[in-house]
């Protein structure tokens, strides 16, 4: 580096020595980017100072890095900043820097070229260093701009917009809280009342809704066939059921007419058999035990040859003790009356018929008034049959009466009302249990 500076010096004194002053013009026309206009000189003299001319072109290669390393960051700008280094030259030359004695002071020179040894050839070029210097400073106050980032910052609102709307889908499900518990309501009430129907309803309206079925196996008399039983069987199992009732329940009519109609003349039922009659053999007359007889004949037909051919037809459940029996008991029908022992053929018919029920296992019921039951039966001796019968018991206008019917003294000893009867254009049964 000294050699270089001696190298400098020579071509100073030489400049100056120089007699083709107008050839020094010629060229600093050339050089005129370069503030050092001594320097330019040199191309005419030697080619050796051409060489370090060019390096100085070079500079303006150099000059756009500084722009380069500004856009990325502010500190890049630094990168300049050395040239700051040159200080010790700004300071002699703020463009007075034609004077070139000052940089010929062998002192100035070696503590200038320290600090251009980094970047080697640059060291001529720092006149242009300033002026490089102003131009990014500008630069430099533009590149807040960035500052617009905190744009990024709005973009988490959108987050809080989806979050409503996950809360409003639950709320439908409040509308599942309405139980339909309101439709079962009146089912007690209806479950709670059934119907009786017979062979006055054929070709008839049937009632709906009800909670049990009860149907007449007979026509009107103990000896008669309902006509439409197989109709009426399926209409009674299609009741919607009553607690500790049976959907479908069977009555058949009772009587004692005496010598009239179908009376027995022998201990023969309508099948051919035998009867285990307790009374004897009837032969005929009007004795008690063609009277039991008599009742026992009922039986057998009302099951066998009555109930159970019209089951098969209806499809229905065909077995006569799945069903509950009731004998309709009323003074409607034929009796015998007059004195005691007509009182007593009366009770022994229907005792005879509650035997044959009873043995084909089923479970048999009373259906009369207390009135028309002591007219018809009188007095029941301990030992009777009779005793210990369920009770249906007729003679209310309306449910409610019906319901206090529940109460009654039952018919029999040992018995008990489980069923009650009123009447409106249907008769209603209402369930006391």
């Amino acid at each position: 580096m000294f050699g270089i500076l001696l190298a400098c010096l020579h071509f100073l004194t030489l400049y100056f020595a120089s007699p083709f002053p107008f050839l020094i013009s010629a060229n600093t026309v050339k050089i005129t980017p370069t503030p050092t206009i001594a320097i330019s000189v040199t191309p005419t003299d030697t080619p050796i100072p051409t060489s370090e001319i060019t390096t100085p072109t070079v500079i303006p290669t150099a000059t756009p890095t500084p722009t380069m390393t500004l856009t990325p960051t502010p500190t890049a700008t630094a990168a300049p900043t050395p040239t700051t280094s040159f200080t010790p030259t700004p300071t002699p030359t703020p463009n007075d820097t034609p004077t070139p004695t000052d940089e010929l002071t062998p002192t100035a020179s070696p503590t200038a070229m320290p600090s251009p040894t980094p970047t080697n050839t640059i060291t001529p070029t720092a006149i242009p260093a300033p002026s490089v210097m102003d131009t990014p400073t500008p630069t430099l106050t533009i590149t807040p701009t960035a500052t617009p980032t905190p744009t990024m910052t709005l973009t988490p609102t959108p987050t809080a917009t989806p979050t409503p709307t996950m809360t409003l889908t639950p709320t439908p499900t409040a509308t599942a809280t309405p139980t339909p518990t309101t439709i079962p309501t009146p089912t007690p009430t209806i479950t709670k009342v059934g119907n009786d129907i017979s062979y006055p309803q054929c070709g008839n309206t049937f009632p709906t809704g009800q909670g049990f079925g009860i149907v007449g196996i007979n026509g009107g008399i103990a000896t008669t066939t309902n006509p439409c039983l197989s109709t009426e069987l399926l209409w009674a199992g299609q009741s919607l059921g009553t607690a500790n009732q049976a959907k479908v329940q069977l009555y058949v009519n009772t009587g004692n007419p005496g010598l009239l109609g179908t009376w027995p003349v022998n201990n023969t039922d309508p099948l051919g058999d035998t009867s285990p009659n307790p009374y004897g053999t009837c032969d005929g007359t009007d004795s008690t035990a063609c009277a039991w007889q008599y009742g026992w004949n009922r039986a057998v037909a009302d099951v066998q040859q009555k109930f159970i051919p019209a089951a098969i037809a209806a499809g229905v459940d065909a077995i006569p003790s799945d069903y509950p029996w009731w004998l309709d008991v009323e003074t409607t029908n034929s009796w015998d009356s007059g004195s005691s022992d007509a009182l007593n053929r009366n009770r022994v018919d229907l005792e005879a018929m509650v035997t044959y029920f009873q043995s084909k296992g089923i479970v048999v019921g009373i259906y009369s008034t207390n009135f028309q039951w002591g007219t018809i039966v009188g007095s029941v001796p301990s030992n009777s049959n009779l005793n210990g019968l369920r009770n249906w018991r007729p003679g209310a206008t309306d449910l409610s009466s019906a319901q206090s019917n529940c109460s009654l003294t039952p018919l029999t000893t040992g018995g008990f009302v489980v069923m009650t009867q009123y009447s409106t254009n249907f008769d209603y049964d209402y369930s006391c249990l």
